[in-house]
Order: C-alpha cells, then sequence, then structure tokens
C-alpha cells in the first residue's frame, strides 16, 4: 500500500476522539484510552494537547466539537483496485462477501497476471452451489461454537456418517482445497471439505458429545534445511513457509548457508515435501532421515517419468 497521510495513526486517533465526543462522551480519560490503544506510546504527549489548546481546531476548550457526523476515513482508488481483485477471486464467494461501487473500478491485478507452480489441478469445485452452502454452514458453525453432523467419503471413497466440533478452516495452496480440522470425532481429524456430501448444524445441547473423547492434539513433526542463499533462496524460504513456526540460524559468517528448523503437521507433509523440493540444489535436508527418504523417493520416480 502506497502511505498516505490521512492513513497514519495520528488521523485514525483523532477520527475516533471526535466520534467519541459526537456522542457525547467527554471523558478525558477516554480520550487518553484511545490515544494509548491506537498510537505510538508517545502520541499523548502531542495529540492531547494539541486538541485541548486548539492547535488543531476541532475540538473547544469545553471538550465539545462542532463536527456534527461521525468523521469517515474513504477509500483510495489504490485501495478500490485492490478489492475489486479479490472480488475477482473464485473463493471469495464462499464467503457471501458483498462489495458495492467496484462496478467501474479496474482491478489491481488478476488470475491471468500470476502463475502458481507445483500446484495441483483438482481443486475444490468454487462455483459449485452445494459446496458453497456446506462451506458457509461450516463456517458458521465454527462462529457459533457449535457441533455439525456430516455426511462424508472416506478415503477409501466409503459413505460414512460423523458428528464433530468443526474448530476451524484451513487452506491449502498446493492442493487448492480447503479443510476443516474438527474434534469430537473418532475417525478423523482433518476432512477435506469437498469430501463432505450433507453438513447440518446441530443444537447447543450436543456439546456433551465432545466429552466423550479426549482431545486429540496436532502432532507436529520438525524438518531442518540447509539452505545456500543464492537467488535470495533464504527469503524464498521465508515466504514459502511464512505460517509455519521455524528458526533460523546462520551456519558460517563466511558464507551464505543458514540452517532453517521448520515445524509443521504431519498432515502437511505432501505439501512441505514438494515446497522443498521447488528449492532444488539451494536447499539441502539435514534431518529427520525419513525425510531425505521420502526427498529420494520423489526424486527417483520424477526421473522414471522424465519429469
Amino acid at each position: 500500500m502506497l502511505f498516505n497521510e490521512i492513513y497514519s495513526s495520528y488521523y485514525k486517533v483523532v477520527r475516533l476522539i471526535l466520534a467519541s465526543l459526537i456522542s457525547d462522551n467527554k471523558n478525558e480519560e477516554n480520550m487518553e484510552d484511545i490515544i494509548n490503544k491506537n498510537a505510538f506510546g508517545e502520541s499523548f504527549l502531542t495529540i492531547l494537547p494539541s486538541l485541548k489548546n486548539e492547535k488543531w481546531q476541532l475540538i473547544n476548550k469545553d471538550m465539545s466539537t462542532n463536527i456534527k457526523n461521525n468523521p469517515q476515513i474513504p477509500l483510495t482508488t489504490l485501495e478500490k483496485m485492490w478489492l475489486k481483485s479479490i472480488s475477482l477471486d473464485k473463493r471469495i464467494k464462499l464467503f457471501d462477501i458483498d462489495f458495492p461501487n467496484l462496478d467501474n473500478i479496474e482491478p489491481l491485478f488478476t488470475e491471468s497476471d500470476y502463475y502458481v507452480y507445483d500446484k495441483y489441478c483438482d481443486g475444490d469445485p468454487y462455483d459449485d452451489e452445494k459446496y458453497i452452502s456446506i462451506f458457509r454452514k461450516i463456517l458458521k458453525a465454527i462462529k457459533l461454537s457449535l457441533p455439525v453432523k456430516i455426511n462424508a467419503h472416506s478415503g477409501k471413497d466409503n459413505i460414512i456418517y460423523f458428528k464433530c466440533f468443526p474448530k476451524k478452516i484451513e487452506y491449502s495452496q498446493k492442493d487448492d482445497k480447503f479443510r476443516v480440522i474438527v474434534s469430537g470425532c473418532r475417525y478423523a481429524d482433518v476432512i477435506n471439505i469437498n469430501r463432505i456430501i450433507e453438513c447440518k448444524i446441530c443444537d447447543s445441547d450436543f456439546k456433551l458429545y465432545e466429552s466423550k473423547y479426549k482431545k486429540k492434539e496436532n502432532k507436529l513433526e520438525e524438518i531442518e534445511l540447509l539452505v545456500n542463499d543464492e537467488r535470495r533462496a533464504l527469503n524464498r524460504c521465508m515466504n514459502h513457509f511464512s505460517h509455519f513456526e521455524k528458526e533460523v540460524t546462520k551456519v558460517s559468517d563466511n558464507e551464505k548457508k543458514y540452517l532453517v528448523k521448520i515445524k509443521y503437521d504431519k498432515n502437511d507433509k505432501t505439501e512441505v515435501l514438494i515446497r522443498v523440493l521447488s528449492f532444488g540444489p539451494l536447499a539441502y535436508v539435514v534431518s529427520p532421515e525419513s525425510f531425505k527418504e521420502l526427498i529420494r523417493e520423489r526424486l527417483l520416480l520424477q526421473r522414471e517419468y522424465n519429469i
């Protein structure tokens, strides 16, 4: 985002203070609280005196203001262009979000402007009305902390029926699929939303079901990579694994080599494997040996099929 002065913290804080005064909240402590929560630590030394002394001619000495309506910060053209791009994303309709007043706005970018490598071609059907309905039911259940009843295809393509508590929704960029993390279920911890045939939200009395089973904790695994920082490999590594817990240590002052430790959920192993392979010779797996073996198997498979 290009910097614009009216979007700085000072303007934001003054707008909130004015809105508070318009609603007849003329408590100076409330003004200080707004400043402390929304500006820098030393900002109260400038903002409050400037308002009280009428240096900024927005507030009268009796703590009133002549402004009648709550001040608003309009969207810039650049922001509208970005929102237009987001509104065109095929996944956005899953969330039932409205983007008004963008009809005459050119998008900042479109799907044709970029290409994602190492991505599977069998992504979720984001235009399917049944898929959209199921996704929204799960999202609603998560927001309301309610359980659901689900009919779904298992990994062996059998139809299974179970009850669970949806906790959060994750998206895999490599798979181009959404999955829901659940608890209170004996059969699964993670369910691909596209496998769900039917979903029904239950009432809150069903919460007693969860206490029958122990909560399953996510099982984290760790890999160590030796990254040779050529062609900005370290920067790309940080971006690729930005949402994973990681630790970076420089191996030598004389060489641009870094040891990167990455923790990931075991369900993400295939995705992590594909991401590591995308670095080619610039990233070497130090440990564990089991992950090294996965790398060898994938490379041999690629050679066999001339990939």
